[in-house]
């Protein structure tokens, strides 16, 4: 039943993205909802469902290179860091792991799809510089919303919730 929500979740979110991606913006729905399951969940729970919905996502929006796969290691050292000195309770305080997780979704999509053969000027700066920032932004506006709107799902569902998952994490009661 696990699978079931978080593939819900995330296949909701690549849904917004992709939506969001074809007018030319890009917000990292899936990575912080990538970010959400696996932070909650763990890794082990999380991550086949994560890795399939991340594959059909990069094959929605045509990309040549798993840039969404790619993102999933890279929120490690995020979770880890936001478990340790982090506070999840405060809904508005959930933009800094957001900015992070939006510019780390960001830099990849730059480093993988733009970067690789891509001719050093200052248009192509431009419009790197503008996807981190729309990254950036769209992650730190974002998570807060997705994270509170998912825990509110979450314990109607009786599924462990972000809120808690420090405690969880600490040994805790959860």
């Amino acid at each position: 039943m696990v699978h079931v929500w978080i593939l819900t979740g995330t296949f909701a979110a690549a849904i917004v993205e992709s939506t969001v991606g074809s007018q030319g913006l890009y917000l990292p729905c899936f990575s912080i909802c990538a970010y959400y399951f696996a932070a909650t969940l763990g890794w082990r729970r999380s991550l086949p469902a994560l890795a399939v919905v991340a594959t059909c996502l990069d094959l929605a929006l045509g990309r040549g290179l798993p840039v969404s796969l790619l993102t999933l290691p890279a929120l490690a050292p995020i979770i880890r860091i936001w478990q340790r000195y982090g506070d999840q309770r405060l809904p508005l305080l959930q933009a800094v792991p957001g900015l992070m997780v939006g510019t780390v979704a960001a830099a990849t999509a730059v480093l993988f799809l733009r970067l690789p053969g891509a001719v050093l000027d200052l248009p192509g700066a431009r419009a790197n510089l503008a996807l981190l920032v729309y990254g950036a932004l769209g992650g730190m506006l974002l998570t807060p919303l997705i994270c509170s709107q998912l825990d509110r799902l979450a314990r109607l569902l009786a599924f462990p919730r972000y809120q808690r998952f420090k405690r969880r994490a600490q040994g805790g009661a959860p």
